[in-house]
């Protein structure tokens, strides 16, 4: 074997050189050239799939990761042969190997978040954040290494990721099937982008990708929402409030139904929003906020408008009894991490009057279509518009810019109306 002593004294050239070890199983030492400062390492040569490979075994030297003897370095140069032959894995991947097995799930998660950081907005990065941190990390140890968590043969990487998810759903007593899908969909991301920079094996199945079976895998989710025969019992008991929650949640509830906005951006709702357009008072919401479900830096530059009816001006007086002077229409309850009411404020009140599996929010919105259709006599388009969905292909949306914003408040005026007439008490 090569000695200590020929080792240093083999100096630098204008060309790196190679000097076999005489362990007589393809390790070398290489010393690089003058120019790249006359470093050596140790250096494994053998063949993978017919194919010859180098493989970095170890730096020459004292310190961490260093050796200055020939033994140590073949002994080295031994594990990673026989980890190729154990795994049928390319040996030049050991290194590789060595760096993903010591990282974590918490490691991945903030290696995405890093990488998302200038490409989000603010709120969200924010959203994102806070659901990976709050609510993933909070039912899975951040501790867990990533290997553990990869979609092998036995399956429990997938099965750990998969009861992740399933306590999410359950935890909002069946109303946070999209809570749990979007937490799906960020662990596939944070696994996407692990896998891609090297820390999880490129050659197994993304543990969190979407199945059978998952929330919403199959086919477009239903929110749930009452039959119409059933609408005028749910909007007596929306207004009665048997449960005495606070009235903030029950005018929030009664706001959704009337607006048909979703929870995100009805919370976020704020007093400045208000303002006459084409003669009609609006709420104008900014496309960025949160809720619009809009594409950022695609269609986020497109505002949202809720003509304001006559009706709705009356729930808006009661509001301003509690948020006068306030930013947003509806004020924050009890202690959380917004400014404004709690997005899930809609939610739990119809869970609370009885409701739970069968009336959410956004099943408000289910409802207005589908009776603004088949009772009140108005076409998909308008419905479509007034919640929020923009109509029409990229080319469309280009070139018509009416907002319909008179057929849309008749719209909201009739929707309203039905909603009174129906039992809702304002």
């Amino acid at each position: 074997m090569l000695t200590y002593k020929e080792i240093e004294n083999l100096k630098p050239k204008s060309q790196t050189y190679n000097k076999g070890c005489g362990c007589g199983n393809g390790l070398i030492l290489e010393v690089s050239s003058i120019k790249k400062g006359g470093s050596k390492c140790f250096v494994g040569r053998t063949r993978f799939r017919s194919r010859q490979v180098p493989v970095y075994v170890c730096s020459y030297g004292k310190g961490h990761g260093r050796t200055t003897s020939v033994k140590d370095a073949n002994s080295k140069w031994i594990k990673i042969l026989d980890w190729s032959r154990e795994s049928g894995k390319n040996p030049a991947d050991y290194s590789k190997k060595s760096i993903y097995e010591s990282k974590t799930l918490l490691d991945a998660v903030n290696v995405y978040l890093k990488k998302k950081r200038s490409k989000l907005s603010e709120s969200t990065y924010t959203e994102y954040s806070r659901k990976l941190h709050n609510t993933i990390l909070t039912k899975i140890d951040p501790a867990t290494p990533l290997k553990e968590l990869e979609w092998t043969t036995d399956g429990n990487g997938r099965a750990e990721v998969m009861r992740v998810i399933q306590e999410i759903t359950d935890a909002g007593k069946g109303n946070n099937i999209d809570l749990a899908e979007r937490c799906q969909d960020l662990l596939r991301y944070v696994f996407d982008e692990a896998t891609r920079i090297g820390l999880m094996n490129p050659e197994l199945k993304n543990p969190a990708a979407r199945m059978d079976g998952d929330p919403k895998a199959s086919g477009k989710h239903h929110h749930p929402a009452v039959q119409t025969g059933q609408l005028p019992q749910l909007l007596k008991d929306v207004s009665l409030n048997k449960v005495n929650v606070h009235p903030v949640s029950v005018l929030s509830t009664k706001f959704a139904l009337m607006t048909c906005l979703r929870a995100g951006a009805l919370v976020r709702l704020q007093w400045d929003m208000i303002e006459k357009v084409d003669g009609i008072e609006c709420f104008v919401i900014d496309g960025k906020t949160s809720g619009l479900k809009r594409q950022k830096g695609k269609t986020d530059h497109i505002p949202h408008h809720v003509p304001i009816t006559r009706h709705m001006k009356k729930i808006l007086k009661q509001i301003k009894d509690y948020s006068d002077g306030e930013k947003y229409l509806f004020m924050q309850i009890r202690q959380s991490r917004y400014e404004h009411l709690d997005p899930s404020a809609p939610n739990n009140y119809f869970r609370r009057i009885g409701y739970q599996g069968e009336q959410v929010a956004h099943g408000g919105r289910t409802l207005a279509e589908t009776i603004g259709q088949d009772e009140l006599g108005y076409m998909s388009e308008i419905i479509q518009r007034q919640l929020g969905h923009l109509v029409g292909d990229k080319t469309r949306r280009a070139y018509d810019r009416s907002l319909q914003l008179k057929k849309r408040k008749e719209f909201l005026d009739d929707w309203c109306t039905y909603l009174i007439d129906n039992g809702l008490r304002i």
